[in-house]
């Protein structure tokens, strides 16, 4: 318990005002939250925008931005590209990653979908074709792979969207589709396999296809274990091995649901992981801590909630609260992280909702695919701050924060707003 009461502790963060990267999707810790105070809160087209790039194409890959140095990926000409800016907006390097962009959805996903990745020397970028390249900050290529060309073809229903994950000397990436399954883990200087592990699962029909991404989670003892969630199933690996701790379903219905598909991805902070399903189902809190084994319906699981899960945005902790977006209409959630106790649910925008929020000193940022972003105050009660457009650019990427900037990529441009620290 002691662990569990810890772990929503640090979802209370202290925002301590100084600058800090933004290495992955889901920023410097993983969970969409950033420490930095005095965030733009407000803006338009004509108001606190320090600068605008076009891009070649649209693409819902948020950019990763580390001190200087901005990478994201964009459709070109049929291909997709990795894409180097300066924080002043000047383009530094431009190089092809994979051979094609294949549209899906009507529209509503493309190959340029996966965010990239970095550590601060070397950027990560792949595309939805397995083709993934290490750069170094010059764009001098160290090393490319294409997934489908080592471990097989990907046969799912849209484009694998996984964006992986960094940790150590390991990139981490899930593969869940109709063939066999797989999580894998890539020397992250070099491309070589340091392990690869199928994945087994129940799941038929088009729950076998899995559109989320591979998470960290780190306990209070700053032990750490990667999370692969789908196919019915949120799975633990070991980081060194590729061995499975263990394992939680409960989250498919009775009767079968055979196209509950995951494709929000999990949050978590130490002593709890929010694991959401589909299709307005259900969702549920997991405190992994000494778990091994098959824990479905075990003291692991704190708490449950038989509706309103998001189905394609990934949840947010913070602030002792568990924040929810629901893919249509505008309806956004707050719940108490200890007990699951819906504190509200109210109707921000209408609209369908792609990106996941992200937090920054007491004000949570909720992007509409129609490019409005809604910023709500923290708390128990929803209190809205500001609606904000981009001359009504579409946007599908989670917006990204870096000393004291604002990060938005819409379908047509990338901006800063706001006064870099």
């Amino acid at each position: 318990m002691k662990q569990w009461l810890a772990g929503i502790a640090l979802g209370c963060v202290a925002s301590v005002g100084v600058g800090e990267n933004w290495p992955g999707w889901r920023g410097p810790t993983g969970n969409g939250i950033s420490l930095e105070k005095n965030v733009p809160t407000e803006w338009s087209a004509e108001k606190g925008v320090a600068w605008r790039v076009k891009l070649p194409g649209w693409g819902a890959s948020t950019p990763v931005i580390w001190d200087q140095h901005i990478f994201l990926t964009s459709p070109k000409d049929g291909k997709v590209f990795g894409l180097a800016f300066d924080t002043s907006g000047k383009q530094l390097w431009s190089h092809q990653l994979g051979t094609s962009n294949k549209e899906v959805r009507g529209g509503e996903g493309n190959m340029a979908c996966i965010s990239p990745v970095t550590d601060g020397k070397h950027v990560w970028l792949m595309d939805a074709s397995g083709v993934i390249v290490c750069f170094d900050f010059a764009g001098k290529e160290v090393w490319r792979k294409d997934l489908q060309k080592e471990y097989g073809k990907y046969q799912i229903a849209f484009n694998l969207v996984s964006t992986p994950v960094l940790h150590g000397n390991n990139l981490y990436f899930h593969c869940l589709h109709d063939g066999e399954s797989y999580v894998l883990a890539l020397n992250k200087m070099n491309g070589e396999k340091s392990w690869y592990t199928a994945r087994s699962s129940k799941a038929i029909a088009e729950c076998k296809h899995g559109y989320t991404s591979p998470i960290i989670y780190t306990d209070t003892k700053n032990q750490s274990v990667l999370i692969s969630h789908g196919s019915d199933d949120t799975i633990a690996y070991d980081l060194e091995k590729g061995t499975e701790l263990w394992r939680c379903g409960g989250l498919q219905t009775d009767p079968y649901h055979k196209t509950l598909r995951f494709v929000a991805t999990p949050v978590a902070v130490p002593g709890m992981i929010v694991v959401p399903s589909a299709k307005n189902e259900g969702f549920q809190a997991i405190d992994p801590t000494d778990a091994r084994g098959l824990i479905s319906g075990s003291k692991h699981i704190r708490w449950k909630v038989a509706k309103g899960t998001p189905d394609v945005s990934a949840p947010l902790v913070v602030d002792g609260l568990v924040y929810i977006t629901r893919e249509k209409n505008g309806m956004v959630a707050a719940y108490d992280a200890r007990t699951g106790e819906k504190k509200y649910q109210s109707r921000i925008h209408t609209g369908l909702y792609r990106a996941s929020p992200v937090y920054a000193d007491g004000h949570v940022y909720h992007t509409c695919r129609d490019g409005v972003v809604t910023v709500i105050k923290t708390g128990s009660k929803l209190t809205v701050v500001s609606e904000n457009t981009l001359n009504g650019e579409p946007m599908t990427a989670s917006p990204a924060i870096s000393n004291g900037v604002l990060y938005l990529r819409t379908h047509k441009a990338l901006y800063a707003v706001g006064s870099r620290k």
